[in-house]
């Protein structure tokens, strides 16, 4: 089932082009990726985006469990392994739009 509603953080409407959303919106199905290990259920996913440098990954979660936002990630290098390891520094966006932000079907 295609997502229709989102929570979306402004920092990722800053990013992406409407187009761009309705593109990813249309592409996440609320079964694709759950950070808890729920279901995500009736209620509106929240969108996240890691940024890993060339590549972006969209991600929807619970708004409890991951709040919507653009998430920064970089590679941590220890001895001979690299890992990719969360950017403590980069929090999702505080402002973040309280209702469901309706994304349009293509």
């Amino acid at each position: 089932m295609t997502v229709t509603e989102l929570y979306i953080a402004d920092e990722i409407r800053c990013r992406l082009s409407e187009e761009t959303l309705a593109e990813v919106a249309a592409h996440l199905h609320k079964r694709d990726y759950q950070t808890c290990g729920k279901p995500l259920g009736d209620k509106a996913p929240a969108l996240s985006v890691d940024d890993a440098g060339p590549f972006l990954s969209a991600m929807l979660n619970h708004q409890s469990c991951r709040p919507s936002g653009w998430y920064h990630l970089r590679s941590v290098a220890a001895g001979q392994r690299t890992r990719n390891k969360q950017d403590a520094a980069a929090q999702p966006s505080k402002q973040e739009r309280p209702l469901h932000e309706q994304v349009a079907r293509r």
